[in-house]
């Protein structure tokens, strides 16, 4: 199923495998961060791309610091176990915070527990409960807080689904002091391709459902989402808020995209993007415009190169200032000759020169797993290892944004690939094109609680989960 919007802005470029002995896998990544001050970070990785370590350094005095760390162990199946956050001062490593997951047979997360090292103990303060079906299919998930050395409800979620996995209903309940403090329903419904009809939301007031806003999608006989209208309730009748409208081309790439808003009584252009490509399907350009009133009122355009490979070499952001598109961001990637991301920087255009700028960094290896950072630079080395030897995790995953754009909630799907399963417990985190991390949490496996979104600026937002990224629009 493919989503409407901003899927195809800034599209990865895919990675080409040259022919070796030995299979290049990451083995170090450095990080460099600049916002009130200069930071480096190194992560370390063990053969089946699980991130083991990060040392967290900061510039002083001309010298690199250790200020931090970060250390993760793995079971066989390379579920993650434990994360152990440690700080560097007085001359000693020091405990700040860790957690510990647990999981059943076929790998699902079972529980996951968060502690906090307060005057020389651990002391609990989160935990996170799930069940699921025969299937696989996560059936609940219970978010619990340490208060007053006891328990105590905070989130509560349930889903059921139909035969073939999809998920019909999803309620949450928000707790507080112990006593239930709200919950909304999520309703959907789907076609014979498992793509998404429509979705209702609800919310429970005293002891009833309440309808708060619906939206409803078409689809081409690719499964290339084409139209989605998104209505909300007032008092007792359906009102148009904003309807959406792609276009593919005949190799599914997306062409244009629209959005207009129901502003009285008709439809009025608010949004609208369109893209290029070349012969070989690799995004050249992507432009898009905010309209009011039927004038232009921001635009920006990204510009991309790629070597012969199809790997993108050159991405080029410009804005619309004055009447004239000008450079604002830039980002260039380099590889070695086997095609591996060794280095990517990216720079921001203030006073008449490139500067360095923190912003979203992300390659992919061989075999597509993701990797994503947020700084001005990266470092990457690898190592070889022997294929017959080493046992590689092969998966690769989809990670799906909905609704996008959205305005209040938005629900994250990782979908496992080749028939592999994602690992679990991963920390969800949300940064805003500055790279500032602005939503951070963890979850289960099926990322299907909502996240609340209300309170962020409009604009765009990246979703990092684990090794998989995605974009999606606040509205």
């Amino acid at each position: 199923m493919k989503y409407l919007c901003v899927l195809f802005l800034m599209c990865l470029s895919t990675m080409t495998a040259f022919s070796q002995d030995d299979l290049q896998v990451v083995d170090k990544v450095m990080v460099y961060s600049t916002t009130a001050e200069d930071a480096r970070y190194t992560y370390t990785y063990d053969g089946k791309g699980n991130n083991t370590d990060i040392l967290i350094e900061k510039w002083y005095d001309n010298l690199w610091l250790e200020t931090g760390r970060k250390t993760y162990t793995y079971d066989a199946a390379g579920n993650n176990l434990t994360y152990l956050y440690e700080i560097y001062q007085n001359g000693a490593w020091e405990d700040s915070e860790r957690y510990v997951y647990t999981y059943n047979s076929i790998g699902k997360l079972l529980t996951s527990i968060r502690e906090k090292w307060m005057e020389f103990v651990w002391v609990n303060y989160q935990q996170i409960t799930n069940t699921y079906d025969s299937e696989g299919n996560q059936l609940s998930s219970l978010v619990e807080r340490w208060v007053n050395d006891k328990w105590e409800k905070y989130d509560e979620y349930t889903y059921t689904y139909d035969s073939k996995g999809n998920m019909l209903v999803k309620i949450w309940e928000k707790w507080e002091g112990g006593l239930s403090a709200g919950a909304y329903r999520y309703t959907h419904t789907y076609d014979a391709g498992g793509n998404e009809l429509t979705t209702l939301n609800e919310k429970l007031v005293v002891a009833s459902w309440e309808n708060l806003s619906r939206s409803t999608n078409s689809y081409d006989l690719n499964g290339n989402q084409i139209t989605s209208l998104y209505e909300e309730w007032d008092v007792d009748k359906w009102v148009n808020s904003s309807q959406q409208t792609s276009t593919y081309d005949l190799t599914d790439h997306p062409l244009t995209w629209s959005q207009e808003s129901w502003i009285n009584g008709q439809w009025v252009l608010a949004q609208r993007m369109t893209a290029t490509y070349d012969d070989k399907g690799n995004q050249l350009t992507y432009y898009y415009e905010t309209l009011e009133n039927g004038e232009v009122t921001k635009a920006s355009k990204y510009i991309s190169t790629y070597d012969a490979n199809g790997q993108e070499l050159t991405w080029l952001l410009q804005v619309l200032t004055n009447g004239e598109l000008v450079d604002l961001d830039r980002k260039t990637s380099i590889y070695d000759a086997n095609g591996n991301t060794i280095e990517i920087y990216y720079e921001k255009w203030e006073n008449g020169l490139w500067s360095n700028s923190n912003s979203s960094l992300y390659f992919k290896d061989e075999k597509e797993r993701s990797f994503y950072y947020i700084g001005y630079k990266i470092e990457v080395t690898y190592k070889g290892i022997s294929p017959v030897n080493e046992e590689i995790n092969l998966s690769g995953f989809m990670l799906n944004c909905s609704p996008n754009p959205a305005e209040d909630f938005i629900t994250l799907t990782l979908k496992p690939s080749e028939g592999f399963e994602p690992s679990e417990g991963s920390e969800i985190q949300i940064y805003n094109t500055l790279g500032e991390m602005v939503i951070s949490g963890r979850t289960g496996r099926d990322l299907s609680a909502p996240i609340n979104i209300s309170d962020l600026p409009k604009g765009m937002y990246f979703v990092k989960v684990g090794g998989e990224t995605a974009k999606f629009v606040k509205n």
